[in-house]
């Protein structure tokens, strides 16, 4: 069970590593009252090495808080002071470097940061950090597409988390190899993960972030790939109950879906309008063409061909390779079924890309 215990008389050291699960268990207000303890009690430490662990904690911190071009900035400060690194320190440097790189959405950098920081994995006499980090590096394979490595460090993670009790790693670890499972169409995989997953209790962390409503947003997915849209429906509905999660306006674009292909027309159109009211309103072009593509799919079959075209486009313009990959192998099966082959060709090559 993960815990989180601080109090008035704790050391220097061991307030900077508390302060630290707590930022791993997304923990933001309980790290940001530890972080003014650190900030007060830094005054009178001499020891250079905890200076710089204390400060690229801080910088940790930031990126937990959101705040990435302050984060970004500190950084640049911190490399400028050209400080001397001990081992401990450059994994952390080197870690939380990954991080910046993953928040700005350079995944290549960020896996060459994180992998640089593994050099350093073993030499920590705190074996507390492996299930995070391994998950950490899992987590930015599978987001650059490169599953097999993301299954190998998801795996890692899964053991280290199991060993050390960790149990917010061990359910966000199971849901990522989950997710693999799906990019393999190992669907029978990923749904037992996931379930196993679900296992997962926020109230034992006090995690502020509630892993759940991801949980069942991906098993929906599963459920849908595996041609199940009403057991779908089901999951996208609990997941839709976090409307302030970063995943609320997807699942609701999942669950409009799912209960389209389920036949559930009139439902199906409430969600769709819940969701496109919401991206013109948030003046969301991101959605305002997933959920124009949606109508033109179910609804409006009139230049259906048109829209899928522009909107895949605007998903190229955007870098938004994951939507790109989604509605172009959807292409790809229509055009193919049309018999246009060099269309559904061309699509294949976006596909694959």
């Amino acid at each position: 069970m993960d815990r989180t215990i601080f109090s008035e008389s704790s050391t220097f050291p061991e307030l900077l590593d508390t302060f630290h699960v707590s930022i791993k268990l997304e923990k933001k207000h309980a790290a940001e009252k530890m972080l003014r303890e650190i900030q007060e009690q830094r005054k009178s430490i001499h020891d250079p090495n905890l200076l710089i662990k204390s400060a690229l904690m801080e910088i940790r911190f930031s990126l937990l808080a959101g705040e990435t071009e302050r984060a970004e900035t500190m950084f640049a400060d911190f490399e400028n002071a050209k400080k001397e690194l001990n081992d401990e320190n450059a994994f952390y440097y080197h870690c939380f470097k990954g991080h910046l790189f993953y928040e700005k959405g350079h995944l290549q950098h960020a896996i060459i940061a994180y992998e640089k920081a593994a050099e350093y994995l073993e030499e920590l006499s705190n074996t507390a950090e492996k299930p995070d980090f391994y998950y950490k590096l899992a987590n930015a394979y599978y987001h650059a597409y490169i599953t097999s490595l993301s299954v190998i460090n998801a795996t890692l993670a899964i053991q280290e988390a199991q060993e050390q009790k960790q149990d917010y790693v061990l359910a966000k670890s199971k849901l990522l190899q989950g997710l693999n499972y799906l990019e393999w169409k190992d669907y029978e995989g990923a749904e037992a993960l996931l379930h196993e997953a679900l296992s997962y209790r926020q109230q034992d962390t006090g995690s502020e972030f509630n892993l759940v409503y991801m949980i069942n947003h991906n098993l929906g997915l599963v459920y849908l790939r595996k041609g199940l849209p009403d057991t779908a429906v089901h999951y996208f509905k609990r997941a839709i109950e976090d409307q302030e999660s970063s995943h609320y306006m997807k699942s609701l674009y999942y669950l409009a879906e799912a209960l389209f292909y389920a036949g559930r027309n009139e439902e199906a159109l409430r969600y769709f309008d819940i969701g496109f009211s919401i991206s013109k309103r948030e003046n969301n072009e991101l959605y305002k063409w997933i959920f124009a593509m949606l109508h033109k799919k179910f609804i409006d079959r009139s230049s259906f061909e048109g829209v899928w075209q522009q909107g895949i486009e605007y998903f190229i313009t955007k870098n938004d390779k994951f939507n790109v990959k989604y509605y172009s192998e959807r292409f790809v099966e229509y055009f193919f079924k049309k018999g246009e082959h060099v269309k559904a060709s061309y699509y294949y090559r976006l596909a694959i890309k």
